[in-house]
């Protein structure tokens, strides 16, 4: 349960991404005595180690110091207590995050260039695919990370899309002022504005649905198929997408903001959906184009009569 699923958000870029990856019930470690329950939340994976290797380093120092070269060789690290909060006054923030107990973070900057996922140097999320209608800025600015107010509001069009209740401080506000600097022949484009936020979730092929159960099923049921497998993923896309419509259905008429799902059963639907309406259309002009090859042949065999 603490191995996550791998969701691309942009919320990767701050703490929050750990709350996005849970898991929802905490994992009780009965051998830590300060830290028995653990989440992404709270949870240091080298501090563990380390940890680790202090109390029972004797027996073990050399898997657990591979181990521990292995968590920073993929960028695991200390996990997302070392990102930024968006709500550095939420008490769950961590102590060692940069604005702990400070400063709004400058989202824009932080999301220009992409989002690290939970192991940095393996997982990168670029900026097109968490983000969507990208307005940048022409030439380079100083832009600190983190903003002199508690938040920074929103400056987007009005369909736009959150990924978080924690998003109520994305981007920049058009009252903040920048300050040129000189950056040789160095421009970097900073991100100033953006229509959406996009999250993906990638979900296990049908093959791999199908094995996972085989493999874990205590009953060994033989009647679970790979149809079941590709049923039961179909139905998930579909309760997804029905679950963000009631969710939008819930918000205040006066929000200005909507989530969107789109999955490929959706798109199976659609084309269903568009071929059942069009079905009288396409026999009518299925028939029109007999009626018209059949003419064309007649005018055909006249001429030839003719000649």
């Amino acid at each position: 349960m603490i191995i996550p699923c791998i969701i691309i958000t942009p919320l990767d870029c701050f703490w929050e991404g750990a709350k996005v990856l849970g898991p929802e019930e905490a994992m009780w470690v009965p051998w830590f005595d300060e830290r028995t329950l653990l989440q992404w939340t709270n949870i240091d994976p080298v501090g563990l180690l380390q940890d680790l290797s202090k109390r029972y380093g004797n027996y073990s120092q050399t898997e657990i110091k591979n181990l521990i070269n292995l968590f920073y060789d993929s960028g695991i690290n200390h996990g997302y207590l070392n990102r930024s909060c968006l709500d550095p006054l939420d008490p769950a923030c961590p102590v060692s995050a940069p604005n702990y107990r400070g400063k709004a973070p400058y989202i824009s900057k932080i999301l220009s260039g992409g989002c690290p996922g939970f192991a940095s140097k393996m997982l990168h999320w670029p900026e097109e695919i968490i983000v969507g209608g990208r307005i940048h800025t022409n030439n380079s600015f100083d832009i600190p990370l983190h903003t002199n107010n508690q938040k920074v509001s929103f400056d987007l069009n009005q369909n736009k899309t959150r990924s978080s209740k924690s998003s109520d401080h994305f981007l920049l506000s058009s009252s903040v002022k920048f300050n040129k600097t000189s950056q040789g022949s160095k421009n970097l484009s900073y991100l100033i504005k953006a229509n959406s936020l996009q999250s993906l979730i990638l979900l296990r092929s049908p093959r791999d649905l199908y094995e996972a159960v085989r493999r874990n099923d205590p009953y060994k049921h033989e009647d679970w198929t790979l149809d079941d497998a590709r049923h039961v993923l179909r139905e998930w896309r579909r309760n997804l997408r029905r679950l963000i419509i009631e969710h939008n259905t819930g918000l205040q008429p006066n929000v200005g903001w909507r989530f969107f799902a789109f999955t490929s059963a959706s798109l199976h639907d659609l084309l269903q959906e568009i071929t059942l309406r069009l079905g009288p259309l396409t026999l009518i002009g299925c028939l029109l184009l007999v009626i018209m090859n059949r003419s064309k042949a007649i005018h055909l065999n006249l001429y030839a009569l003719i000649v």
